[in-house]
């Protein structure tokens, strides 16, 4: 497990970098970051002129300068910088920016001439640890950055922005003040039980922990899988006999040329994926080798992979051939992958005659109704699209927070739980100090959930997934 560092010393790192030719930006946070950066900036690009001179530069104001070498005064870049004195900045330290315009490598160069000036290389997430431990954020927004920056789709975006907003940090506070309150007038039922009338005070008591608790609890419990959706996303196979057209159908999905196409049976023999954004869903598409029997090694293994990208689908499309109708393999298929309720689709509806009439008898022969396409052409792909967008919205369309990770599900699951005992304990009449203990636990979760009282291999756990310089 990586130590949670001291928070003592100064850090560095490129925050920021836009291709190779593009703006760097190295950031430096920690009590010498004034020290550090004025051992490397100039007012001039000749000489070693002190960008501050020797006073202390004004906070939240842009300086233009020079870094030069601090050894023999010799131009590094021209930058514009910026200082945000303590706490008033990201990580509630002296922060300074620095912009560079050379690209990542004479980032590089400040990067290492910082270093040489006694800064130490930032660990993965350590400024946005830095603010955590120095409570400008909680650990749910601490999050909500990572899942930012990883954000796949608008819709996960608006999420994650919400979060940071501090819309999960406000659901978590408002169930923990209703959690003290509900312990407070327990606690005051057990000191002066003569002035309660326990009977009316309970009934309210339990509703408003129903309410504003154990119901917010678990209505985001069930959205759990809409959260992990979003920052993870999920996959859509595409599966048929060799020749149906599933590359066809996957290159018009993405609108590239991701598979090759031709009329040789068998071209694909491997698995083949690409990314896609379909109600506000990330989706990985996959293109699968043709389902047969085969004699062929290579061949063989491209169609154990694509049994397993089946198996291992959130959602199947299963193509038939509208020109050959349904075969005995198709039924074999459909049959194995039955258990997965794929959308069937027939494909080459411009080959087809009598399209229409057609596919009604096929989908009498499959016993499910599905899709008309001409992958070719394009025709009925729209419509195909918006058969995938319903069935995601009937399985994560859900409106509202999302938790977007197995730390808070788990946390609001023992809320949840504490909670249904308590409630539990009080309408059975039981002692009231067992509630009190009970709602005590709730509360306990809600704190962690914030990051209150998190110990070191959580945080670690979490903040090694950041990426350096955030």
């Amino acid at each position: 497990m990586r130590c949670i560092p001291a928070m003592k010393d100064t850090i560095v790192a490129i925050s920021t970098a836009v291709g190779r030719s593009g703006i760097a930006i190295i950031r430096l946070s920690g009590p010498r970051s004034v020290a550090v950066a004025r051992a490397l900036l100039s007012r001039q690009s000749g000489c070693a002129t002190p960008l501050w001179g020797c006073g202390e530069p004004h906070s939240h104001h842009l300086y233009h300068g020079f870094v030069l070498d601090p050894v023999d005064h010799r131009l590094v870049d021209e930058i514009m910088v910026s200082y945000m004195r303590a706490p008033r900045s990201y990580t509630r330290e002296d922060v300074v920016e620095i912009n560079s315009h050379g690209g990542v490598l004479m980032g590089a160069r400040i990067l290492e001439l910082a270093l040489s000036q006694g800064a130490r290389l930032a660990n993965p997430g350590e400024f946005t640890l830095r603010a955590f431990l120095n409570g400008r954020i909680d650990l749910l927004t601490a999050e909500a950055t990572m899942d930012l920056i990883n954000a796949k789709t608008t819709r996960a975006l608006g999420a994650q922005m919400a979060a940071l907003g501090g819309e999960a940090a406000a659901v978590v506070e408002s169930m923990r003040a209703a959690l003290v309150d509900a312990v407070a007038a327990i606690e005051a039922d057990i000191d002066f039980p003569e002035e309660i009338d326990t009977a009316s005070d309970y009934s309210r008591l339990s509703l408003k922990l129903r309410t504003d608790v154990l119901e917010v609890a678990e209505a985001l419990c069930a959205r759990f899988e809409t959260g992990r959706v979003l920052r993870e996303g999920l996959s859509i196979t595409i599966a048929g006999r060799p020749n149906v057209g599933k590359s066809s159908l996957m290159n018009r999905l993405l609108g590239s040329e991701r598979a090759i196409v031709t009329a040789t049976p068998g071209t694909t023999r491997d698995t083949i994926e690409g990314w896609l954004e379909i109600a506000g869903m990330p989706i990985g598409l996959i293109d699968t080798a043709g389902l047969r029997e085969s004699a062929d090694p290579v061949e063989c293994e491209g169609i154990r992979r694509a049994w397993r990208a089946i198996e291992s689908a959130d959602i199947l499309l299963y193509l038939i051939d509208g020109v050959d109708g349904l075969t005995e393999a198709d039924r074999k298929h459909w049959n194995r992958v039955a258990f997965k309720q794929p959308i069937p689709v027939i494909n080459k509806l411009d080959l087809m005659g009598g399209g229409g009439q057609r596919a009604d008898r096929l989908w009498q022969q499959l016993g499910s109704p599905g899709v008309v396409i001409a992958a070719k052409t394009g025709a009925g792909v729209d419509v195909l699209r918006g058969a995938i967008e319903a069935r995601l919205k009937s399985q994560y369309g859900q409106e509202g927070g999302y938790v977007p990770n197995l730390r808070q599900k788990q946390g609001l699951e023992a809320v949840a739980c504490y909670t249904r005992e308590a409630l539990a304990g009080i309408a059975a009449g039981r002692y009231p100090e067992t509630a009190v203990l009970d709602l005590r636990e709730a509360m306990t979760a809600c704190a962690a959930l914030l990051g209150k009282g998190a110990d070191e291999e959580v945080l670690d756990e979490i903040f090694r997934k950041f990426c350096i310089g955030k």
